[in-house]
């Protein structure tokens, strides 16, 4: 048994080794082509070849009879290589081709999309993916059909995946109310960008100075950032360096948000590479993903210790100001805040407005897998539930169909782990009030320059509990900052 247990360390090693260069290859290929190469499938050949070899077959058999023997780490290593044998295995069945030709001709055709040219050749290809989605799926849960709450609860667990799930159809109809609220009542003319109309200079040089802070987190690599013209955030690492590829540049506060948000996926790539995380579930991780992210992109609006970034950067003969400290944060965090009235755009990004979007991605994809509709009517449904949820008319695909992007990844389930990831935030209150609220530590660091001294580590998972109230305090909290603006 040591000997297959051995044998399998070392192809799951061979297949991370191929993935970190699958990873480093698109980063660094793509990094200044304005038209990126949307998929290089040599790696997911090699991994293939691997994968359909004699050793390999024999070792997914033999511990698919005794997986009760091996560690919860040994289990993590099997899963993964059980995952890649399913979709190879699948993907000739449904695609009638390889999973990287498959995977090729699909992220190819979602890339057209996203260049405003004609998505209809993709619709046949996603109702082959919904039907790899069932066999993947049916036989990783021995189950004779599979339901979205199934591939949920394999997902994120079972306990968490029902309670998110009540909470996220309860609390949908308040937060809607809240945004035609905030749609009709929030001011048509928005304070003046006056001060926070950086150039991609001064703009890079912020960011810096927050990396900075953040840094301290992941002492032993240094991080390093850029924009496009690659339009896609992507990010990369090594033992030496994390680079941060925030696609193109159109202005400073959509700059900060997507800065944050990956700031948010470095933090838990440093939590995923801890040594408490070594027997911690993969269920529990990936909830620890959504909520780290989600809470890193709400910064501007928890705390002004990013105003103070701003000030000694690029107004530092105002250092020292209250008044004029308050007027940044002002300024901020309305703009952080505002929605698009004027262009009746979907496209810019607004944490209420995200929400909903995520609401109905949720939505469209349960029903989706569900096949309570065909692929071909995918476009309508999103048109249809953002002019019903928004207000708001899409101008592209963009703002619909391929916002699932997660699909061509093989993954499902994001739209749920990301409400849920939102809620969980405010599990313990407003984040600013409790003194033990699951992330009041990182804000006592990170506003007293000491961020070095906290780890995202498994404790705060055990913070991160199931509170009725956490959808009502994140409600609260959006209703507080649209109150703010009147």
């Amino acid at each position: 048994m040591e000997r297959y247990t051995q044998d399998l360390s070392l192809l799951v090693k061979q297949i991370e080794l191929l993935e970190e260069q699958q990873q480093k290859h698109y980063f660094f290929y793509n990094l200044f082509s304005p038209d990126p190469n949307p998929y290089n499938k040599a790696f997911e050949e090699i991994i293939e070849y691997l994968i359909s070899s004699s050793e390999a077959t024999f070792l997914i058999h033999h511990f698919e009879d005794f997986s009760h023997t091996l560690s919860i780490q040994q289990q993590k290593q099997f899963q993964k290589l059980n995952d890649y044998y399913l979709r190879h295995q699948f993907s000739t069945h449904c695609f009638h081709k390889p999973y990287s030709e498959a995977l090729y001709t699909l992220t190819s055709l979602w890339i057209k999309g996203l260049r405003g040219e004609s998505i209809i050749n993709l619709f046949p290809h996603l109702n082959l993916l919904r039907e790899f989605f069932h066999l993947k799926y049916q036989k990783q849960l021995n189950m004779n059909e599979v339901k979205y709450m199934d591939v949920l609860k394999s997902i994120y667990g079972v306990e968490l995946t029902e309670f998110y799930y009540q909470h996220i159809k309860e609390s949908k109809a308040s937060f809607l109310r809240l945004y035609r609220d905030y749609i009709e009542t929030f001011p048509s003319e928005y304070i003046p960008i006056q001060h926070l109309h950086l150039s991609k200079e001064e703009t890079m040089s912020v960011l810096y100075d927050i990396i900075r802070i953040a840094q301290s987190v992941i002492s032993k690599q240094s991080i390093l950032i850029n924009f496009g013209p690659n339009p896609f955030p992507t990010i990369y690492q090594n033992e030496e360096t994390i680079y941060l590829n925030l696609g193109l540049f159109t202005d400073f506060v959509s700059a900060l948000n997507q800065c944050l948000k990956l700031l948010g996926e470095v933090f838990i790539l440093d939590y995923n590479h801890s040594a408490t995380t070594d027997d911690k579930s993969e269920t529990e991780q990936r909830f620890m993903k959504h909520s780290i992210i989600g809470f890193c992109t709400l910064l501007p609006l928890l705390t002004d210790s990013l105003t103070k970034v701003i000030v000694n950067r690029i107004f530092p003969e105002n250092n020292g100001d209250p008044a004029f400290l308050e007027k940044i944060h002002e300024e901020l965090t309305f703009h952080y805040f505002k929605t698009n009235k004027i262009h009746n755009s979907i496209e810019s990004y607004q944490p209420l407005q995200e929400m909903l979007k995520y609401f109905i991605e949720l939505e469209i994809e349960e029903e989706w897998f569900d096949k309570k509709f065909d692929s071909l009517d995918l476009s309508h449904q999103w048109n249809m539930r953002i002019e019903h949820y928004l207000n708001k008319t899409p101008h592209s695909h963009v703002e619909g169909v391929l916002r699932h992007s997660n699909w061509t990844k093989g993954e499902i389930g994001v739209a749920f782990g990301k409400l849920s990831g939102y809620f969980s935030i405010f599990c313990s209150g407003l984040p600013k009030e409790p003194y033990d609220h699951p992330f009041s530590e990182f804000l006592e660091h990170f506003s007293g320059g000491k961020l070095r001294w906290w780890r995202p580590n498994y404790q705060l998972y055990s913070k991160l509990k199931m509170n009725d109230e956490s959808y009502k305090c994140c409600w609260v909290f959006f209703k507080q900052k649209i109150n703010h603006f009147r």
